[in-house]
C-alpha cells in the first residue's frame, strides 16, 4: 500500500480533481456496480500509477459498493 501522506496530497491535488471529474462523468454520475446516483467515490484498481492515473486505473462506486469491495460492508 502507499503511504498514506502521499495519498492524501494526490486526493487534495488539482489533477486528482480533473481525473475525478473524468471518471464520473464517463460513469454518467452513476456507480458502476448499482447505478445508484448518489454517495459517489472513485476507486483506484491499481495504484502502480498514482499521480498519474489513467480512466481504466478507477471506477466510480457509490459508498456502500466502495465498502463492500473492501471487506468492510
Amino acid at each position: 500500500m502507499i503511504a498514506s501522506a502521499i495519498y492524501r496530497e494526490h486526493l487534495a491535488s488539482v489533477d486528482w480533481q480533473a481525473i475525478r471529474a473524468d471518471v464520473l462523468q464517463r460513469a454518467n454520475y452513476r456507480c458502476e456496480e448499482c447505478r445508484l446516483p448518489w454517495g459517489l467515490e472513485v476507486h483506484h484498481k491499481t495504484y502502480d500509477r498514482l499521480g498519474n492515473e489513467s480512466l481504466d486505473d478507477l471506477i466510480c462506486l457509490c459508498g456502500d459498493c466502495h465498502r463492500k469491495l473492501h471487506g468492510i460492508a
